[in-house]
């Protein structure tokens, strides 16, 4: 008890840096060159003085308190010194030796004058030597130390009484009375977790009890004999060699060399002499240690004599609760049989409100509730009614569990990995490890990259490329991340994914730089200088993945990134719908259109203007300016069409605004990969992608190089020519009179299957609707009938001008109305060469650039961008077709041996299936054969009558082949896994009340049928079944209700959706 937090924090152990900093966190150290007797003046130096030790950081010691016992001869330079007796940390049997007057300080409040605390909740002030002390208030009795919490601080930090002195009398309600231990009863040491249990589920009063001592759980099995010495392994001898029954175990992963015979009998010869000997139990409430508890003394004290009875003694009873009230019922644990059965089903998929449900039916069917005086009261009981969010808990608990929550998901994911590495599809993977005092959290990454995608990355990926996550897709609840590339073709294509359990902008950079290298390497392999680096990256605003790639951009691996257009508008919608924006219904649509249209501009000072208009329009939503202004406006350059990025040509060639290919590939993924489960385990989810995902897009690719296939975007402009040509060859195209000459301005109507409209080819306008921001149909066709020339394009720039339609604004913004619809507008603005139409777009100039030009505002001005045609050629037709090109590839990615890879993909997921197996049995496939081959003889066995004369034969055949697989395994030293111990589970979770090997939870309602797990009784040899879970059947029809999915379950096993699910019904009536 003495080497305890408070003995350290004063400076009672460790190293002199380390004692210094530990005492540094309470007080702050103060300079001992002052006289003593100077600083010191209500009290003397003088025997029976209590001192402190403030030189241990000179002479390396640390003792604490003392008591002056005599003075002492001086020292050679005149200091005092005194022999001091008593210390905190006096060796038996030590001398007292004279110290300095300069290493002892005399305390602020001496020990005989301190006052011990005396409840809860007590003012009191923490004194460390003779600085000035730290106040705080207690909050637990420690056994013989009190917990206190320090003002401005959330830890809390034990202290001996001799470093506490009360400030204030104790607060009502909060005094530990006075209690006289007492014997309950005798018994003996294997009928003590029994006793236990009693307590825990007692109907009046149940409560929550805390293994205090023995720490070890192995430990705590061994003093009440539920294991033997003899049946445990070598790790667990280690842990507990030479140690104390309360020591903890070590950690069960450590890898070390087998014992030794002799060494093993060693160890357990003194683990004999330990259960043998004496030893004590301590149980206190649950309540004492929690982060709300009210600090119950209770504790139970179970000794052991040596002779084989334990005494059991109740030293504090319950203080500031009442075990049997509402508050201290609604803060027990779950029923460990409904933990079991909750876990089982969180594990099986089923949602957490699906599993309440069926776990208060359960509660209610066997009762596990207690007696009550009300309803309300048992309502309160957490124990058996179940809420939500206890459910919510148990699933993080399940999703914690052995880093990826199912037992068996580690061992499948490292073996799933280790098959996929061999073919190249996994280019990095990091296991996760839990933070300890010493370490962080190291969270999990898996990249999965195929060479088909590296290769697709380094062809498709050096101008745009498309990044974003999503959720859904695994019941770990970790984010599956995706990058994309658009092939020459316009279809999106995952050129990588990763999965993590946390994703931070380091884990971000991680993936998108392991991809680049995988594309440089591919790169090298097909003949290339393996020089891939990004191009743009498409984005959500997401502030994680913006930071990723700005350190991709410092190290020159990529331009920049630009915000999704889709996200954008998407964002704006879900805030002009809120009540927060203050927008009502019927001006939300002109909010909208005012945001689309803000994203258009193309020139930055056009795009300034538009915002200070808005600013001003929208000053009566002081909220929607404020959105604008905070979260959009500074980084404009990344989603508007000014920006960089978007005024790259060949990103603005690629006409995608969008990162939709990614939620494209999300989508196939989820409800067509994965059939719309949600609730996948990480190693399904890595099959998954591996063997569905990658392969289906490899055949869509070679489907598409033989002709067989073609994407959205081909057919799509496919389509457009057939109805382009249909129009100029049916007539439909009528162009004005004496619109036909090339001097004129080019209008036409067209008539179509919709209806007429009128085009103009001088300003490339027409008047339906899709032309606003794309090339439409009628432009086309007019163009292909009568021709679209520079010519035409100057002779409507001088009707522009002739006709005033230009206003000329400030910063040089112009405005005018096109010609074959007046009610639409062009904004351009000539210093920058900008303008909304399309002919800007395509070809770089326009007729309303060219009017500009004749206007005296811009006198002598030129284009940054002048006119494509030279002199002469001003009749020459202009092709107006759609600029939409993409991305070609220099060398094709698929190559001849897809087939291989494929393949390759398949085989690494049955070798990883056959080492998964063999990890989460730790079996043999020969000695799995043989144990399979025991069971079958079990049932048979089993199934015949007692009186059968062939039974012997059989039982005898069974004992064979039990030994048999014995000596196979005892050659093969195969050690037990710890997923064993979870099949085990499960198994029960999956057997019948009424099955031979389990007794019902509750001996009363045993013929209604329990449907809740009960332990195993021990049965005579010939009664035993078989382990695997199976289902009872009594008489000809058996009706099943709707059930649970329980893996393991062999007999229960349906088809659903191409998968195998495993049904054990939650009960069978005749």
């Amino acid at each position: 008890m003495q080497c305890c937090t408070a003995a350290a924090l004063a400076g009672c152990g460790g190293s002199q840096a380390t004692a210094t900093a530990r005492r540094r966190l309470l007080v702050s150290a103060r300079a001992s060159s002052e006289p003593q007797d100077e600083r010191q003046t209500e009290v003397d130096w003088g025997k029976g003085a209590t001192v402190f030790d403030s030189g241990h950081d000179s002479h390396e010691q640390s003792r604490g308190f003392g008591i002056i016992e005599r003075p002492a001869d001086p020292a050679v330079d005149g200091t005092p010194r005194w022999f001091v007796c008593d210390w905190d940390h006096q060796r038996a049997g030590a001398r007292s030796k004279p110290i300095k007057q300069t290493y002892l300080e005399l305390p602020l409040v001496t020990r005989h004058k301190r006052v011990a605390p005396k409840a809860l909740q007590q003012r009191v002030l923490v004194i460390l030597g003779n600085s000035k002390g730290k106040e705080g208030k207690t909050v637990q009795k420690c056994g013989g130390m009190w917990s206190v919490q320090l003002d401005g601080g959330k830890e809390r930090q034990p202290f001996l009484p001799a470093y506490l002195h009360a400030t204030a009398p104790p607060p009502a309600d909060t005094t530990l009375n006075a209690f006289e231990p007492k014997v309950l009863t005798s018994l003996l040491a294997a009928e003590v977790p029994a006793y236990i249990e009693r307590l825990r589920f007692a109907p009046d009063a149940p409560v929550d009890l805390h293994r205090k001592l023995p720490t070890s759980g192995c430990m705590m099995d061994l003093l009440t004999g539920a294991r033997e010495v003899d049946s445990l392994s070598d790790q667990e001898l280690r842990n507990l060699s030479g140690r104390a029954a309360g020591c903890p175990d070590k950690p069960s992963g450590s890898a070390e060399d087998p014992l030794t015979p002799a060494g093993r009998a060693a160890i357990a010869d003194g683990l004999r002499q330990a259960v043998a000997g004496r030893w004590t139990i301590k149980m206190v409430c649950a309540q004492a240690s929690t982060s709300s508890a009210c600090g119950c003394p209770y504790a139970l004290e179970f000794k052991h004599k040596g002779d084989g009875s334990v005494t059991v003694t109740q030293t504090e009873a319950h203080q500031f609760h009442d075990p049997s009230d509402a508050a201290s019922l609604a803060k027990l644990k779950m029923h460990p049989a409904l933990q079991a059965m909750g876990q089982v089903l969180l594990r099986c998929g089923v949602k957490p409100l699906q599993v309440c449900s069926e776990l208060n039916a359960a509660a209610l069917e066997d009762g596990v509730l207690g007696s009550g005086s009300s309803g309300l009261l048992m309502a309160s009981n957490a124990r058996g009614s179940i809420t939500l969010d206890q459910v919510k808990a148990l699933a993080k608990q399940v999703r914690r569990a052995q880093g990826l929550s199912v037992t068996s998901d580690s061992s499948a994911l490292a073996a799933a990995v280790a098959a996929y590495r061999e073919q190249g599809a996994v280019p990095f993977y990091q296991p996760y490890r839990a933070a300890t005092k010493d370490t962080g959290e190291q969270p999990l990454i898996i990249i999965l990259q195929t060479p088909w995608q590296a290769r697709m990355l380094d062809q498709f990926g050096r101008t745009l490329t498309f990044a974003d996550s999503t959720y859904g897709t695994n019941w770990a609840g970790y984010p599956l991340y995706a990058c994309t590339v658009q092939d020459d073709v316009g279809r999106g294509v995952p050129a990588g994914f990763m999965i993590c359990s946390s994703d931070t902008v380091e884990v971000v950079e991680n993936f998108f730089r392991t991809l680049q290298e995988g594309a440089q390497k591919a790169g090298k392999e097909v003949g290339g200088k393996g020089d891939f680096k990004y191009g743009y990256i498409m984005i959500d605003k997401s502030s994680t993945e913006i930071a990723a790639v700005r350190q991709l951009v410092l190290t020159g691996d990529a331009k920049g990134h630009l915000l999704c257009y889709f996200h954008y508008l998407q964002d704006w919608e879900r805030f002009v719908t809120s009540k927060v924006s203050g927008v009502s219904k019927e001006e939300k649509n002109g909010v909208m259109v005012a945001m689309a249209d803000l994203q258009k501009c193309g020139s930055e000072t056009v795009f300034k203007e538009q915002l200070k208009t808005l600013y001003h329009q929208y000053c009566r939503w002081p909220q929607v300016v404020a959105h604008l202004k905070k979260d959009w406006a500074p980084c404009g350059q990344e989603w508007a069409a000014w920006g960089e990025g978007r005024q790259d040509p060949r990103v603005a060639a690629m006409e995608c605004e969008t990162n939709n290919l990614c939620e494209r590939a999300f989508g196939l993924v989820k409800y067509g990969d994965l059939g719309g489960k949600a609730q996948s385990s990480i190693p399904e989810l890595v099959f998954v992608l591996l063997t569905r995902t990658v392969p289906r897009y490899m055949q869509q690719r070679a489907h598409q190089l033989v002709g067989r296939a073609s994407s959205d975007q081909v057919q799509r402009s496919e389509r457009v020519q057939r109805v382009v040509e249909k129009l100029a060859s049916s007539g439909a195209v009528l162009p004005f009179p004496g619109e036909e000459e090339q001097g004129s301005k080019g209008f036409a109507s067209v008539r179509c299957d919709t209806g007429g409209a009128m085009v103009c080819l001088g300003d490339m306008s027409c008047n339906c609707s899709y032309s606003e921001d794309h090339l439409c149909v009628h432009i086309k066709a007019a163009a292909s009938v009568m021709s679209f020339t520079h010519q035409r394009r100057m002779a409507a720039a001088a009707f522009l001008v002739e006709s005033g339609g230009i206003d000329v604004g400030e910063a040089g913004i112009c405005t005018c109305a096109t010609l074959a619809d007046t009610s639409r507008k062009q904004t351009f603005r000539p210093q920058e060469g900008y303008c909304t139409c399309l002919d800007r777009q395509l070809h770089g100039t326009c007729a309303h650039l060219l009017a500009a030009l004749l206007l005296e505002a811009f006198n002598g001005m030129e284009l940054p961008q002048g006119p494509p045609q030279v002199a002469g050629e001003e009749n020459k037709p202009i092709e107006i077709s759609g600029p939409r090109t993409f991305q070609q590839a220099s060398i094709e990615p698929l190559g001849e041996r897809w087939q291989e890879e494929v393949k390759g993909l398949r085989a690494a997921k049955q070798a990883s299936a056959v080492t998964i197996r063999q990890s989460q049995t730790n079996a043999d496939p020969v000695i799995a054969e043989m144990r399979h081959s025991c069971a079958y003889v079990q049932r048979v066995v089993a199934a015949l009558p007692a009186d059968c004369e062939e039974r012997a034969g059989l039982r005898e055949g069974l004992a064979k082949l039990a030994e048999q697989a014995a000596a196979a395994e005892a050659a093969l030293q195969l050690q037990p896994t710890a997923v064993r111990a979870g099949k085990q589970q499960r198994r029960q979770a999956g057997r019948h009340a009424d099955d031979r090997v389990v007794k019902p939870l509750f001996p009363s309602r045993a013929k209604r049928g329990a449907s809740l797990p009960a332990p195993a009784q021990p049965l005579a040899e010939e009664d035993r079944c078989d382990p695997l879970p199976r289902l009872t059947k009594r008489g000809k029809a058996v009706h099943k209700a709707r059930g649970v999915t329980v893996p393991g379950n062999l007999d229960g096993t349906v088809l659903r959706n191409g998968a195998a699910h495993h049904r054990v019904p939650k009960r069978q009536r005749r």
